[in-house]
């Protein structure tokens, strides 16, 4: 993995531990090749938004229903999420989204965390992760 970005893999419905994540710049990938309850996304995301997180990224499948539903989630919310930012990568290849969240997602800060939420396990979500980055 490249240095400087700490990864933390979640399946849509597990909690980040606000009280245990410091406030960081992050990016979140989501990964969705089916539908997943509305409620545990809506959940997830305000997760990551309280621990710091700007940019959500869509990979698989459902990228764009997820991406409609978050963005519906982020219009909801507080005047300060409409800064938030939204793109859709259905039809990409991973490799190429994993590329993009490295280098273009936060322009200019090399260190950020990368939360991977996805309709898999963590362990699958973090084996997907690694075929890529040893591509």
């Amino acid at each position: 993995m490249l240095s400087g970005h700490d990864f933390v893999y979640l399946s849509f419905g597990e909690h980040i531990a606000r009280e245990s994540c410091q406030i960081t710049p992050s990016v979140c990938l989501l990964i969705a090749d089916c539908a997943v309850d509305e409620s545990l996304v809506a959940s997830s995301v305000k997760d990551a938004i309280a621990i710091g997180c700007s940019f959500f990224m869509f990979w698989g499948l459902y990228a764009n229903t997820l991406h409609d539903v978050i963005d519906e989630i982020i219009e909801s919310g507080s005047d300060e999420w409409l800064d938030i930012i939204t793109t859709s990568h259905e039809g990409e290849p991973l490799c190429d989204v994993l590329d993009f969240l490295y280098t273009g997602a936060m322009p200019g800060n090399n260190t950020f965390r990368c939360l991977i939420i996805g309709d898999k396990s963590a362990d699958e979500l973090q084996l997907m992760i690694s075929n890529c980055s040893t591509q």
